[in-house]
């Protein structure tokens, strides 16, 4: 076996994935009017009712936004994002 093959040259081309919950109380009124942002590792909850509303959120470092969902509860948007490593 060459040096090229042994094991600690190698390494894992895989992805990982992560869940991330993002917990928002919504002030009354709002929760027809959010809509949800990405950019260059932040997440912005925003509301087209009312311009002032305005959260954001930092992923973890190395994660991109595979997919999300998002329910609400009560007065909470729960917003799910299934974050994946970037390779």
């Amino acid at each position: 076996m060459t040096e090229w093959f042994s094991p600690r040259n190698w390494e894992y081309l895989g992805s990982e994935t992560t869940e991330y919950i993002i917990t928002i109380d919504l002030p009354k009124g709002l929760r027809k009017t959010i809509y949800i942002e990405s950019e260059e590792g932040v997440v912005h909850i925003r509301s087209s009712a009312d311009p002032s509303f305005h959260r954001s959120y930092s992923l973890p470092g190395g994660f991109d936004i595979d997919t999300y969902n998002y329910e609400y509860e009560s007065n909470y948007l729960l917003l799910k994002l299934k974050l994946i490593k970037r390779i």
